[in-house]
């Protein structure tokens, strides 16, 4: 999904992620959809900003992702929740640029991804979503990670 920020501006969008628990050894794909178009299926994430932008106005441009997590996973005997930071980057593509701010809010159920460019050029990232299951019979608690959502970040001329 491609978002484009206005010069001088800032947007934010709204996901739902319904995450997975492996089966038979293999991570299975967590659903991220848009908050308002549940049919649509997002796994990737290409963020750009003008880059006519001006120096004082980049200092304001942001690009906010926010994803929840889905309430019905949390109906089948068990509760989801992120895990501190709520996203692990995949060895080469992390966020070497500092473009990304990822926090936790609303009982570790959401997760607020902001993004800015500062500069100019385009950084590609990776990261695999993390979220721990409780049992709630039994009481355990399992940390699983999703499969690596990736995309880009920045400004190209």
């Amino acid at each position: 999904m491609q978002f484009n920020v206005p010069k001088g501006e800032s947007k934010v969008s709204h996901f739902v992620v319904t995450p997975q628990e492996p089966a038979n050894g293999v991570v299975q794909t967590w659903k991220v959809v848009p908050y308002d178009n549940p049919d649509e299926q997002v796994d990737q994430f290409d963020i750009r900003f003008d880059p006519a932008s001006c120096r004082q106005t980049r200092q304001t441009e942001r690009m906010t992702l926010v994803f929840s997590i889905d309430p019905a996973a949390n109906q089948d005997g068990g509760s989801w929740r992120f895990m501190p930071p709520g996203i692990m980057y995949c060895d080469g593509k992390s966020d070497y640029l500092d473009r990304i701010k990822v926090r936790l809010s609303d009982n570790d159920m959401m997760m607020t991804a902001m993004f800015k460019a500062l500069g100019d050029g385009i950084e590609d990232f990776n990261f695999a979503f993390v979220a721990m299951r409780r049992d709630s019979t039994s009481g355990e608690c399992k940390i699983y990670s999703s499969e690596d959502p990736g995309g880009t970040v920045g400004r190209e001329n």
